[in-house]
């Protein structure tokens, strides 16, 4: 039996690659050692952005992924990259010592309430959509095995159907044999 391969290159989701070299550069980062504040916040808000569009193309290109688990997860990316884009523009701004509230906004954002919506979000789409991916594996394993039972029916009928061709061909010769023989025969009779 052969082993399952891997999709080809025309069936791979669209941007994989880039997208992870551009995560791995962004993780690596942050984490940076103590990098400054606004450099952490602009790398979180791109690291959260990548991952935002990653999810936005990959459904677009795929209709079986668009599902509401994945929208979960869409809308957990974008809620976290619109936490980090506000607290990026705050700092940038250079507002959040001027008042506690944009200070506090800014805390909201990266740690607090929308942090964790964001996240839960993600984990609540990824919950939803674990069901569906072993509903799928096990209709895959299935459907395995019954393309492998009929390819084996399909082979054992192969070669059965040649066994009886080698069969005929040897009777066919043997008939020719015996047709020689009798007309070698009956000639010198005839004479």
């Amino acid at each position: 039996m052969a082993s399952p391969t891997l999709p080809e290159a025309s069936t791979r989701l669209p941007g994989t690659r880039s997208s992870c070299a551009l995560l791995t550069v962004s993780t690596v980062l942050m984490a940076w050692p103590s990098p400054p504040a606004l450099l952490g916040v602009l790398v979180r808000t791109t690291y959260f952005a990548l991952l935002t569009w990653f999810f936005w193309r990959t459904t677009r290109a795929s209709p079986a992924l668009q599902s509401p688990s994945m929208r979960l997860v869409r809308s957990g990316f974008l809620v976290l990259t619109l936490g980090f884009a506000t607290s990026a523009s705050i700092q940038m701004a250079g507002i959040q010592g001027d008042h506690v509230a944009f200070a506090y906004l800014c805390e909201v954002c990266e740690r607090g309430a929308m942090f964790l919506l964001g996240t839960t979000l993600v984990s609540y789409g990824l919950m939803l959509w674990l069901p569906q991916v072993l509903q799928s594996h096990h209709m895959l394993g299935e459907h395995y095995a019954q393309q492998s039972g009929r390819l084996q029916q399909a082979e054992t009928a192969k070669s059965q159907l040649e066994h009886r061709l080698v069969e005929a061909d040897r009777r066919g010769m043997l008939g020719e044999l015996a047709a020689s023989i009798a007309h070698d025969l009956r000639n010198p009779l005839t004479i």
